[in-house]
């Protein structure tokens, strides 16, 4: 895994913890809040969240989208997958797994038996590798056993969804 993109699961880690812990603060006066210092900049690079629990497991599946579009053209979202168990009296596990796909953007975000389904659009290309448009795919993300507990291995499948081609933007 690239260096920045542990650097960018370390600080939204430590953000959603300081959020978290924040939210339960009680109300006070308005107050100005400074900027955060040059090492949560990396927060820069995400770009899209998706959360999902489901209800027979009680795990939660977030998705977070992280732009690469300064250094890759084709494809240039990078997707992280955050599963958590939620079920009380049990250790908590937290399993993070970066897809080995990047896409062009994601359209949503489904519980499926077994994890969750991501709706996303991929680039299409031509001969030469350039862009000619965009394909919609299912990507199937697999990560919760049939008795509830979470898996530590993600079984990732691409699916065909209603194969539409539409322009580039």
């Amino acid at each position: 895994m690239k260096r920045a993109h542990k650097a960018i699961l370390a600080v939204v880690f430590a953000a959603a913890a300081a959020a978290t812990s924040w939210a339960r603060a009680e109300v006070g006066p308005s107050r100005s809040v400074k900027p955060l210092s040059k090492e949560w900049q990396i927060l820069a690079g995400i770009t899209g969240f998706h959360s999902v629990v489901h209800r027979r497991s009680r795990v939660a599946v977030r998705i977070l989208e992280a732009d690469g579009s300064s250094t890759v053209a084709q494809n240039p979202v990078a997707l992280y997958v955050v599963a958590s168990n939620q079920l009380s009296g049990q250790e908590a596990v937290d399993y993070v797994w970066r897809l080995p796909r990047s896409v062009a953007g994601v359209r949503a975000v489904a519980a499926n038996d077994c994890g969750v389904d991501v709706d996303v659009d991929v680039d299409a290309t031509d001969e030469q590798g350039s862009v000619t448009g965009q394909l919609r795919r299912e990507v199937r993300l697999c990560m919760i056993r049939k008795d509830g507990r979470l898996e530590s291995e993600l079984k990732v499948e691409e699916l065909p969804a209603a194969a539409t081609r539409r322009p580039p933007k």
